[in-house]
């Protein structure tokens, strides 16, 4: 064992490793017409050692670095992430937990859709425009009646069609929105300043049905906010979940599809490694934000967790949690079929968010 790196490495390639591997390896001289197999490292003293090995043990490091090329090159391809290594995505998918469903929803209460459908009073249709709608009708009616008797039958025909085109015209007036989402069993909150309590929401995700979240905007208005200002402006209806990793968690919400885009706007990261007290720990049904290397670079990709990862408490911004769902969430997993280790999904199999409203 030496103590002295030598200057003049051999001939085995460079390349980027994992921050957390201390091996080095490489060839170097020859000895009876082969090469010498060099492993250096440095020690728990901060001493850097190093060994001759022999071929087997080279060609097994070299292996793990090869693999530890393989994950890099795809966490730089994704733009925002969470940080998994694979060990652990093989120890998940070695050991599946078991379902937690009626733990993580019991106590918990969900919008029911009956009465969120029927939150329309007849005070909010009339400000619709519906009662506009109808004087308009009776005003062309009283036109048709002053015709000219001799043409009464083609009045009334006239009439009845442009009262039919008024219709069309007074359905089509909702300029804001408001009404549609209050007709929809939406509702529209303001998110000019931050948001303080909690608020509910239901996202719907194509052949599979809907998931329904608490938002903790005492926890993290600044997140909440940004997740319900997004919602309220369509930004995630017809996007994805690009990433799916079975025993860990589905991540969503990037318009490229791919985990390198996002909104327009950058957050602030609301967890205590980023200065933010957030005690919502990943436990299975957990709806955190996804992100870069950056502490404040989340926008609007957001995952949902499938089991316990706690290990992600104090660096990803938790903002709530399933209330009813997560057997759609376990389904998605189950039928994901990742295209790699880091559970890239291809384009045309990402299930499809078809809408994410606000209930209140």
């Amino acid at each position: 064992m030496d103590g002295n790196h030598p200057k003049n490495k051999g001939t085995h390639p460079r390349r980027a490793k994992a921050k957390d591997n201390p091996y080095t390896i490489y060839t170097t001289g020859f000895d009876n017409d082969h090469p010498k197999y060099i492993l250096e490292f440095t020690d728990g003293q901060k001493r850097p050692l190093r060994l001759e090995i022999d071929q087997a043990l080279y060609e097994l490091f070299d292996q793990f670095e090869l693999e530890d090329k393989r994950f890099l090159n795809e966490v730089d391809r994704h733009y925002e992430h969470i940080d998994l290594t694979e060990a652990e995505i093989e120890h998940r998918a070695a050991f599946p937990k078991e379902s937690l469903e009626e733990e993580t929803s019991e106590g918990q209460t969900g919008v029911d859709e009956e009465t969120a459908a029927n939150a329309v009073s007849e005070e909010e249709a009339e400000a619709a425009g519906f009662s506009d709608h109808e004087e308009s009708a009776d005003d062309q009616e009283a036109s048709g009646d002053a015709e000219d008797t001799s043409h009464e039958t083609e009045a009334s025909a006239d009439n009845s069609a442009d009262s039919t085109e008024d219709t069309d015209s007074a359905d089509g007036e909702f300029s804001d929105g408001s009404e549609d989402a209050q007709m929809a069993g939406t509702t529209v909150i303001d998110t000019s300043q931050q948001l303080t309590g909690t608020h509910h929401a239901a996202i719907t995700v194509k052949d599979y049905g809907e998931i329904d979240v608490e938002l903790d905007a005492e926890t993290a208005p600044i997140t909440v906010t940004n997740f319900v200002k997004l919602v309220q402006d369509n930004f995630y209806d017809g996007l994805t979940f690009h990433r799916i990793i079975d025993g860990f968690m589905i991540q969503g919400g990037d318009p490229n599809g791919d985990g390198t885009g996002g909104a327009e706007d950058t957050i602030k990261g609301e967890f205590s490694s980023n200065g933010v007290k957030n005690d919502i720990s990943h436990v299975r049904g957990t709806i955190s934000m996804a992100r870069s290397t950056d502490p404040d670079s989340a926008s609007s990709q957001f995952f949902i967790v499938q089991s316990d990862s706690t290990h992600l408490d104090g660096d990803y911004a938790a903002f709530g949690h399933v209330t009813s769902g997560m057997d759609i969430v376990d389904q998605i997993c189950k039928d994901a079929k990742p295209t790699d280790g880091n559970g890239t999904i291809a384009k045309d199999q990402q299930p499809v968010i078809e809408s994410i409203r606000m209930v209140d």
